[in-house]
């Protein structure tokens, strides 16, 4: 979304918008975070979450994904300089705070691999708050998609991308629809080959 003029764009949203479109249909853009798009989807709030999200087998206990997009995998920020790091074995330690994103896949992976460390659940869908909160101090490593990470670390010159050149856990990125909606699953996996 523009923040100057509330105008929601992307490559996803060109995408719905030219698939609904054949069909004749104006799709309406409802807003919702990582932590609640799974409720807004069971509760009918929308049909159809176009979020890049990463299928995972927690999130397919509550949705239905469509076909991967593409795949994705994960990467760390940590502060340029901090020698603690070389390996992911290295953040599953008493005392080290990981940011992530409240509802994230990153939530999930930080809680299942690490858990010895801290997680820092931030309430929000901004992407790169894990990142800012390594670049403010407030954590030791930022964890989330290695596009964000490799996004914010070449405009951050304090901080780094741990795994810029080697992304680990990579997974399908998916569109989700509530689970037993195969009618649109099965839309959105057409349109998606087409």
């Amino acid at each position: 979304k523009d923040p100057a003029s509330g105008v929601v764009k992307g490559y996803y949203v060109d995408g719905v918008r030219y698939i609904f479109k054949t069909i004749g249909v104006e799709p309406v853009f409802v807003e919702t975070t990582w932590a609640n798009f799974a409720a807004g989807l069971q509760s009918g709030q929308f049909d159809l979450s176009m979020a890049g999200t990463f299928a995972t087998i927690q999130r397919a206990a509550a949705v239905e994904f469509t076909k991967p997009i593409h795949y994705l995998g994960y990467s760390a920020v940590v502060k340029k300089g901090d020698e603690r790091f070389k390996a992911l074995g290295d953040f599953n330690k008493e005392g080290i705070k990981i940011a992530v994103v409240q509802g994230g896949a990153a939530q999930e992976y930080v809680k299942e691999s690490f858990p010895k460390a801290t997680i820092v659940a931030l309430a929000t869908g901004n992407l790169t708050a894990p990142f800012v909160e390594v670049s403010a101090g407030r954590a030791d490593v930022g964890i989330e998609d290695a596009w964000q990470a490799r996004r914010y670390s070449s405009t951050q010159p304090g901080v780094t991308d741990l795994f810029q050149a080697n992304p680990y856990n990579t997974l399908p990125i998916c569109w989700s629809a509530k689970r037993g909606n195969s009618d649109i699953i099965n839309f959105m996996n057409t349109a998606i080959d087409f």
